[in-house]
Formats: structure tokens, sequence, C-alpha cells
């Protein structure tokens, strides 16, 4: 992850600043990645616009993101 932007607040739905995101929480960050990646805005498709983030030390998954 590159940085955070915010953190949502679920129950207020207001933007909040963060520097870090808890387990479960919802938030914008800035990925950045080795390599490019194919990847459309969520609204455009559903397909290449979600992806699922796994830890590659543990093989677990460490998040889910919708394409902006």
């Amino acid at each position: 992850m590159q940085r955070i932007v915010h953190r949502l607040n679920i129950h207020t739905l207001a933007e909040e600043e963060a520097t870090e995101l808890p387990a479960n929480a919802v938030g914008r960050v800035t990925l950045a990645f080795q390599e490019p990646l194919i990847a459309m805005p969520f609204k455009q498709s559903r397909v290449l616009g979600a992806l699922i983030l796994v830890d590659t030390a543990s093989h677990k998954t460490s998040g889910a993101v919708l394409v902006n």
C-alpha cells in the first residue's frame, strides 16, 4: 500500500483521517504494484474492477478492492 487516503466511518459515512486501517475497516487507499495490472473502474466492469489482496507470506486474504 502506498498511502491511506481516508477511513470511512460506517455509522455516519463521514471520511476520517487515518494512518492505519484495522481489520474489517472500510477506507480509500492508493496502491502501488511491482508490475502493471489490467483493471477498469468497478462501475464499468465488475470483473476487471474488483480485486482480492492476498498476503504472500501467509497466503491469507488481506483485503478486497473496488477499483475507482
